[in-house]
């Protein structure tokens, strides 16, 4: 993607219709905000790592703002070459014909809404996974999460083709799968917390007084159970 970038870089400074420049210029720009978001978006994702709101009242997974962030830039970005080749038809500049320079930027620009819609839709979920006495809510980008306890039947990993959190509603609705992205934690380390407190009911008041003791009550829970022997 940025070998591309270059390449149209190189087109904009080098071609002598003013029209073109401008829509390569604007591609360029936006094939480096895409690759850059999309290292950022991947950096942010650290295996074997839990990240929590240590602000929140309850146990929150969140994940990191740089992620939705740059969602949003990526989404932006998208619309460059369609406004580049609305100014090159508006004032007549020297351009060349074919659909990636006529058709093209329209179509990135209708991907481009596409992303920022799907996000500011997404809002309406608060992001993360939060664990709570009630139950648990939240996720975005994936389906919405919103089980009281006695609706959850059970937690599982589920590995391929990735690992996500399984979460296993009553009466055999199908699982809900959280992949690692939209909690910011890796689910690995994320499912035996939920089934903990899945499988002890009378714990559940700790998850109101925030993540940190909350996940301390499970590693201390987990250090105090007797190891099966050879």
């Amino acid at each position: 993607m940025l070998a591309a970038a270059a390449l149209m870089a190189f087109i904009a400074v080098a071609d002598d219709r003013l029209g073109l420049r401008l829509v390569m210029a604007a591609y360029a720009v936006t094939l480096v905000c895409i690759g850059v978001c999309l290292m950022v978006m991947a950096g942010s994702l650290v295996p074997r790592t839990v990240r929590i709101d240590t602000d929140a009242a309850s146990l929150h997974f969140a994940p990191s703002a740089r992620a939705t962030v740059t969602s949003v830039v990526m989404g932006v970005s998208m619309l460059l070459p369609a406004i580049a080749q609305i100014i090159a038809v508006r004032q007549s500049l020297p351009t060349m014909q074919g659909i990636f320079i006529t058709g093209g930027p329209y179509v990135l620009a209708v991907l481009g809404v596409a992303v920022v819609g799907a996000l500011l839709w997404r809002l309406r979920t608060p992001a993360g996974l939060e664990l709570s006495p009630e139950g648990l809510r939240g996720i975005r980008g994936s389906a919405a999460v919103d089980l009281p306890w006695d609706s959850l039947a059970a937690v599982q990993l589920a590995s391929a083709p990735t690992a996500r959190l399984s979460l296993i509603p009553s009466g055999g609705a199908r699982p809900i799968l959280v992949p690692m992205a939209p909690m910011g934690s890796d689910p690995c380390l994320v499912v035996p917390i939920v089934r903990y407190y899945l499988d002890h009911p009378e714990e559940r008041a700790l998850l109101a007084g925030g993540g940190e003791a909350a996940i301390r009550r499970v590693q201390d829970a987990e250090q105090t159970a007797p190891r099966s022997r050879d």
